[in-house]
């Protein structure tokens, strides 16, 4: 139950998979995954700010972690592409996946339950108090249900039909919004709906919405010149409205406004990466809080580049971002596959606006998996010989 054993489980999937085709037979050359190489450049840009970091030492730390989940995703979504060449039983793995599924939503369900009744079962489900910003595992578990939601249950439908497929998207909905993690809501929301419109206004739309992306990721960071605390001033603004937020919400905008007056020091190459949580005054009290300013990392992905790498990493990023969804629509030929994939891509980058550090190791694995999983069961085979 214990999330960041996504990393663990990354490790030992792609082990297991890896051995497998080398016992095929087949060159490490044959393996393409040029949206890692992209991600390979914004480790390269994080090596070189070393050079400039504010602390040299937590740079490093972060470097070497990143490596490792660099190699981890070169092994699981390598051999996962390999996959392709090989027939699939759709409705095995239909089947597989929803028994994995089902024990998932049954113990997220159990937990959600437990805590709305105040009863403490065993101390995994136990948070330590109400106004705790973090909780125990609802929320992570939450929000990789809601990247995943979407593409599972185009494999259930495929593989089993669609009353089972509907009544597992509907049972997830719901579990997604009792576990109160606005990441979750919003990944899965944003997931569903722009799976309608794909679907709805074809492929094209996707170039669309992933420039809107790409202007967002180097935009955000300019709003610190309207004003030079705008989400303090967007709380009041909502205050004033009589719109209260929670203390975890609240406890961002401190965050944001913080981090927005850091990307201003060193907009162009940042302060080194993954110091966030070492800048100058990072550790400081807010008062009606009694909490610390930013007390890990910044809870939005795309400040979290800005203020460690700069303008630098941001358009790496955005070039990332845009590379990851041409070549779903070039690769992903069957158009409700290619919008749901989109839709779990998308996902993705709005829970990181909101909630775990971009560089997070169990993060990051959340992705190396959904991306293997679905590049294996949801892409085209590549041999008339493997849809068979």
């Amino acid at each position: 139950m214990d999330y960041h054993g996504l990393t663990l489980l990354a490790i030992l999937l792609g082990v297991f998979a890896l051995v497998i085709e080398i016992k095929r037979g087949f060159n490490f050359k044959d393996i393409k995954i040029q949206p890692l190489y992209l991600y390979l450049l914004l480790i390269f840009i994080g090596s070189l700010s070393l050079i400039w970091s504010y602390n040299f030492d937590v740079s490093l730390e972060r470097l070497l972690h990143l490596l490792g989940n660099f190699l981890i995703g070169w092994v699981v979504i390598g051999t996962a592409c390999r996959q392709t060449h090989y027939k699939l039983n759709i409705k095995y793995s239909a089947i597989i996946y929803l028994l994995g599924l089902l024990l998932t939503l049954a113990l997220i369900l159990f937990q959600t339950v437990s805590n709305h009744l105040n009863i403490e079962y065993f101390e995994i489900f136990k948070q330590t108090t109400r106004n705790n910003i973090f909780l125990s595992v609802t929320n992570p578990t939450a929000t990789v249900l809601a990247v995943l939601a979407m593409p599972g249950c185009l494999l259930i439908w495929r593989g089993i039909g669609a009353p089972v497929a509907i009544g597992v998207l509907l049972v997830t909905a719901t579990i997604i919004f009792l576990s109160h993690s606005l990441a979750a809501i919003a990944g899965f929301i944003s997931s569903f709906l722009l799976t309608i419109a794909v679907l709805c206004a074809g492929k094209k739309i996707i170039r669309f919405i992933t420039l809107g992306i790409m202007f967002f990721v180097l935009a955000l960071p300019t709003i610190g010149f309207l004003n030079n605390t705008p989400f303090t001033y967007m709380r009041n603004q909502l205050s004033s409205l009589n719109v209260n937020l929670p203390l975890s919400s609240i406890h961002r905008t401190y965050i944001y406004d913080f981090v927005i007056q850091n990307i201003s020091d060193k907009p162009i190459l940042g302060w080194g990466i993954g110091v966030s949580r070492s800048l100058p005054g990072s550790q400081e009290q807010i008062t009606e809080l009694n909490r610390e300013l930013l007390p890990l990392h910044p809870h939005n992905s795309i400040l979290e580049i800005w203020v460690e790498l700069g303008l630098v990493g941001a358009l790496a990023l955005a070039i990332l971002i845009h590379f990851i969804m041409k070549r779903i629509v070039r690769i992903v030929k069957e158009q409700t596959a290619t919008a749901v994939l989109f839709g779990a891509t998308s996902a993705y980058i709005v829970i990181g606006l909101t909630s775990y550090s971009i560089w997070s190791s169990w993060w990051i694995a959340t992705a190396i998996l959904s991306a293997g999983i679905w590049t294996s069961l949801l892409t085209e085979r590549k041999t008339p010989a493997a849809m068979k």
